[in-house]
């Protein structure tokens, strides 16, 4: 069997690879290398823009996905696949957010469920704030509870 010009050898032939040809043009290519350029500068412009945390692990999550998505369809050429491969790989990727939402759950409540693993990720800063001032008060006050009164700075 002869494809482009160079003899298949029997493995290939046996793996029914001898089918389809599907090379490319060049501009696909490179329009999804220009993608994924673009898609980094976005990761790392959401960076340093400072979104809610929340927020922002949401974004990179998604550019990260929309990434690889590419990669696997023009690189990895999934797009000219059989449509059972493509279910495979939209399973995994369903998995893989499934096991992110639990993770991100379970961070997101642990201070909740057990105060002393407080991991403070999607609190906010004011309230982390008055919480340390709180706890500093408490540490100062020579009653162990009641705030030590305090006198005004004498004037010159």
């Amino acid at each position: 069997m002869k494809l482009l010009g160079r003899k298949l050898d029997s493995s290939a032939a046996a793996h029914g690879h001898e089918d389809h040809v599907h090379v490319m043009p060049l501009p696909m290519y490179f329009g999804v290398f220009a993608a994924l350029l673009v898609l980094t500068v976005v990761t790392v412009g959401v960076s340093v823009i400072g979104l809610p945390p929340f927020l922002s692990i949401v974004v990179a999550i998604a550019v990260a996905t929309v990434k690889a998505t590419l990669v696997v369809l023009y690189f990895m050429h999934l797009r000219y696949e059989n449509l059972f491969y493509s279910f495979i790989f939209v399973s995994s990727l369903f998995f893989v957010l499934l096991f992110f939402l639990f993770t991100l759950g379970d961070t997101a409540f642990r201070g909740f469920v057990i105060p002393e693993q407080d991991t403070a990720v999607w609190r906010n800063e004011q309230v982390i704030l008055k919480r340390e001032a709180a706890a500093k008060a408490a540490s100062e006050s020579p009653a162990g509870g009641a705030p030590a009164a305090q006198t005004p700075a004498p004037s010159n």
